[in-house]
């Protein structure tokens, strides 16, 4: 994946032309540009939420408001490659997408200060989103998503495609969904409503609920999980069963 541009300013890409123009009050970073269908779209941020809408355009647009502790250390590079773009944070010269790509984690005790990043997703594009702490919302997308959180709640709602959502610790939530569903949680409820599935479900300390979306029923079938005293987490409060055949293990504090 080629690098586009670092940029430390606000940025706007239109039709034809680049503009680049001193941030506004806030540290407001902005890019936007037009993806074909079946593009991804991949967000990584240090530390902060991220919320993801349905756009009503043909154009993906990012968001970021740079915090005002230590933001003068913070910028962003977009990414663009044959595959679609990628949104990156930057901190102090280091680029959280080449710790993905080297595989290291980031040092989030020395990290930035929370930014909150909005993306309005086209549709027909793939999403992959991730940031080390903090909340993900995605409401509406027509294909595939894969979301992850250090620290953080997830919440997916109306999706048309594969969901993978991953937290170390909060509750998931996905709402809608028509296509398979793999969630898991070291710590925290899941919720999912569901109208075809099949639906992965895991947690280490927590509740799972699944529910069958269009008849509105809970399904039978799902076991509670062993106590491991060892680990001085109980199991989870397993209620509801995954529809269709089991795949995977619904596991408590293994």
């Amino acid at each position: 994946m080629s690098v586009s541009r670092k940029l430390f300013v606000a940025l706007v890409l239109l039709p034809g032309s680049l503009f680049a123009q001193e941030a506004p009050a806030g540290d407001l970073f902005t890019w936007s540009g037009r993806l074909a269908a079946n593009s991804t779209v991949g967000i990584r941020s240090y530390n902060g939420p991220i919320d993801v809408r349905e756009s009503t355009t043909d154009r993906v647009e990012f968001r970021a408001s740079r915090p005002t502790r230590r933001g003068a250390d913070l910028s962003f590079e977009v990414e663009t490659s044959a595959n679609g773009v990628q949104l990156c944070a930057v901190y102090r010269g280091r680029n959280i997408c080449d710790n993905d790509r080297r595989g290291s984690g980031g040092d989030w005790d020395q990290g930035p200060g929370s930014t909150r990043i909005t993306v309005l997703l086209p549709k027909g594009v793939r999403l992959e989103a991730g940031t080390g702490n903090g909340e993900v919302t995605v409401e509406r997308a027509s294909n595939d998503v894969d979301i992850s959180s250090g620290n953080g709640d997830v919440r997916v709602r109306l999706t048309a495609g594969r969901v993978d959502v991953r937290t170390g610790n909060g509750e998931l939530e996905i709402e809608g969904a028509t296509g398979p569903d793999d969630a898991s949680t070291g710590n925290g409820r899941v919720y999912v409503t569901t109208s075809t599935g099949p639906v992965s479900v895991s947690t280490g300390n927590g509740e799972i609920d699944v529910t069958e979306l269009a008849a509105r029923r809970r399904l039978p079938g799902l076991r509670r999980a062993a106590h491991h005293p060892q680990r001085g987490v109980g199991a989870p409060a397993v209620r509801r069963a995954r529809p269709g055949r089991p795949r995977g293990a619904v596991n408590g504090a293994c």
